[in-house]
């Protein structure tokens, strides 16, 4: 099933929320099943997550859409995908200032991961994910969060 599929059937508004929704979800999810007790740690591995599923998206889009609308549609999935990950992960408590200093982290890290994520040669690499892929990078990313202080992951 191509991405374009979502903005044939709907609205392009509505294929953003949906693509959005999925990205969030499993970045969500992706804290369900590892070993880690410490959230913090878990919520940074979920943010490469999105940061990843963000660029295999924008991949697909610069691929299928005029540069203009690319985007458009990619900047307001970025920005609202962020907003939303950043509000699941943080205490409801939390300061707005808390709240916008993570989100402009988030992406800053954003825009480096795409910096990482477009040097890769492949998606996968050979029959394993091997060095220099995507999915290399995205595994070699996670595990960094999980070992290091979330201060110290760059």
């Amino acid at each position: 099933m191509s991405i374009l599929n979502f903005f044939r059937r709907k609205s392009p508004a509505q294929a953003l929320f949906d693509l959005r929704h999925v990205a969030v979800l499993a970045s969500l999810t992706f804290r369900q099943h590892t070993n880690e007790s410490n959230d913090e740690l878990n919520a940074n591995g979920g943010a490469e997550l999105l940061y990843f599923l963000l660029h295999i998206t924008d991949t697909v889009l610069d691929q299928q859409l005029r540069p203009t609308r690319r985007a458009e549609y990619f900047d307001f999935l970025t920005l609202d995908a962020i907003r939303n990950y950043a509000d699941a992960m943080l205490n409801e408590k939390a300061l707005n200032d808390m709240r916008a200093s993570a989100k402009v982290m988030m992406l800053s890290r954003f825009n480096a991961r795409q910096t990482t994520y477009a040097r890769c040669t492949s998606l996968a690499g050979e029959a394993l994910p091997t060095p220099g892929s995507k999915i290399f990078a995205l595994a070699f990313l996670v595990q960094r969060t999980r070992q290091n202080r979330p201060s110290q992951v760059r």
